[in-house]
């Protein structure tokens, strides 16, 4: 998946969680913000594991449009990259 796929699917995921868990960008330890774990991921941190956060969430597991995962592990790095970015600037508002 490419880096602008990648970007469009991390803001279908920072809308869902905008429009479910308002405020959470302030929950996200962004030093241990790691893409690739499923308890220092986005969901992970928010929802204690990755998979309860798709439960809570009510999205499948596989669902790849909100950029809480990715089927290639070479793009969790920017799949992190993006997700940090985005709450950088979120949190410094």
């Amino acid at each position: 998946m490419n880096r602008k796929n990648l970007e469009l699917c991390v803001s279908n995921g920072i809308a869902l969680l905008d429009a479910k868990r308002p405020g959470w960008h302030h929950e996200i330890d962004l030093d241990v913000l790691d893409m690739t774990t499923c308890t220092r991921c986005v969901l992970g941190q928010l929802y204690q594991d990755f998979i309860k956060g798709t439960i809570e969430l009510n999205i499948e597991f596989e669902e790849h449009g909100y950029g809480f995962n990715v089927f290639f592990s070479e793009d969790f790095d920017t799949l992190g990259a993006i997700w940090a970015d985005n709450i950088r600037k979120r949190q410094a508002q």
